[in-house]
């Protein structure tokens, strides 16, 4: 009885040290920061055009936030 808590009391422990390590770790990694000016524009259409081969599907163009202003990222053929 007493080493089936002692077990879980230690499991708890090293998961939590685990998970803090983890966090830390994540945090220090990258830090940024985005402003955007403006909502984002409406879609544009694109005319995707037949598809290059069977089993290709068109991803959808959407607009990407880059250096304070949002840039068009043109859609494109996915093929399996």
């Amino acid at each position: 009885m007493k080493s089936s808590f002692i077990t879980r009391v230690v499991t708890s422990i090293a998961l939590i040290a685990s998970l803090a390590v983890a966090a830390t770790d994540s945090a220090s990694a990258q830090l940024g920061l985005n402003i955007h000016l403006g909502p984002q524009p409406p879609p544009r259409r694109e005319y995707a055009g037949p598809p290059p081969h069977r089993g290709c599907f068109f991803v959808r163009g959407h607009y990407a936030a880059r250096y304070n202003h949002w840039v068009w990222v043109r859609g494109h053929w996915r093929c399996h």
